[in-house]
């Protein structure tokens, strides 16, 4: 798995595939996209230019990728590695607990996003 940052103001951090790669290779696949706007972090430190996206399949709920634009997105693009890593579903995503206040808290937000949207559940989750 491969990821990269790039260290702009606002940074970069991406892993895996965009939805439009995941498209083109046959994948049912959809997105999440949570605005920094939306982040109470982002808000306090008045850094709300960027978004958290990730990209899913739709038939296994596996995590495909994610692109991270903003405050300390180079830091927070390891947990989407790690669990990519260990093929996690985005609802393990979901039900994890980060520490308040941080960036890193969001990213189960992010995930939530997906909840009650008719998605099918995954038997591992």
């Amino acid at each position: 798995m491969l990821g990269y940052a790039v260290y702009t103001e606002p940074q970069v951090g991406r892993v895996g595939m965009t939805l439009k790669q995941a498209h083109k290779q046959g994948i049912t696949a959809r997105e999440v996209t949570l605005p920094m706007a939306h982040i109470a972090r982002s808000i306090e430190w008045g850094h709300d230019l960027g978004f958290y996206r990730m990209v899913i399949d739709t038939q296994t709920n596996l995590i495909l990728g994610a692109t991270l634009l903003g405050y300390e997105t180079a830091e927070l693009v390891h947990v989407f590695l790690s669990l990519m890593e260990a093929k996690a579903t985005w609802q393990v995503l979901e039900q994890s607990v980060h520490i308040h206040p941080t960036y890193g808290e969001a990213l189960p937000s992010l995930a939530r996003l997906l909840v009650g949207d008719d998605m099918p559940t995954c038997p591992n989750m």
